[in-house]
């Protein structure tokens, strides 16, 4: 999920507008960050089997730092604490502790299966982006759609910029669909 996570940020501006839209992107996408310097530094992999992309298709994952459960909710603590110590704000700071924990459920919908904390623990997820493409693509896009949606209720913005808006988080997912199901 790439749209689906930058248009939760939307959401969490139009209900906590004191925070600056970059904090919500950010946090929104936090754990997709920890991710990469994990994978650059070896302590998770990333096997692309025969997938372009490690989002979809046969890709073999290991997320046990960033993505695990437990580690999640570490991570959505420790963000927390850091806008809290920045910002002052207990709004903004339970924005982006809800961003971190919301970018964890919508990988639990569409992307791999996510471990309880290990490979050896439980597991969860619906892996639609491997099991049923078009279905995630749906669900992403709908969700993109859904925070624009809820965000263009809360602020005034020129009608190309609602366009625009709309188009970058409601298609940016099915572009990535032939790549799915070549």
């Amino acid at each position: 999920m790439i749209s689906g996570h930058y248009a939760t940020a939307l959401v969490a501006k139009a209900e906590a507008p004191k925070g600056p839209i970059w904090l919500y992107l950010l946090v929104a996408q936090g754990i997709d960050y920890l991710m990469l310097i994990f994978v650059f530094t070896g302590a998770e992999q990333v096997e692309l089997g025969d997938s372009i992309l490690p989002a979809i298709g046969s890709a073999t994952i290991d997320m046990r730092y960033s993505h695990d459960l437990l580690p999640v909710l570490g991570w959505a603590l420790a963000a927390g604490f850091l806008v809290y110590i920045f910002f002052r704000n207990w709004v903004v700071t339970a924005w982006c502790f809800g961003l971190v924990i919301l970018h964890e459920l919508c990988d639990l919908v569409t992307g791999y299966p996510h471990n309880f904390h290990g490979p050896d623990t439980a597991e969860f997820g619906l892996q639609l982006w491997v099991v049923a493409p078009v279905a995630g693509t749906i669900a992403e896009a709908g969700l993109g759609v859904a925070c624009v949606a809820w965000f263009l209720h809360r602020y005034k913005v020129s009608s190309s910029g609602k366009w625009t808006l709309f188009l970058l988080m409601g298609a940016t997912p099915f572009l990535l669909l032939p790549l799915v199901l070549r």
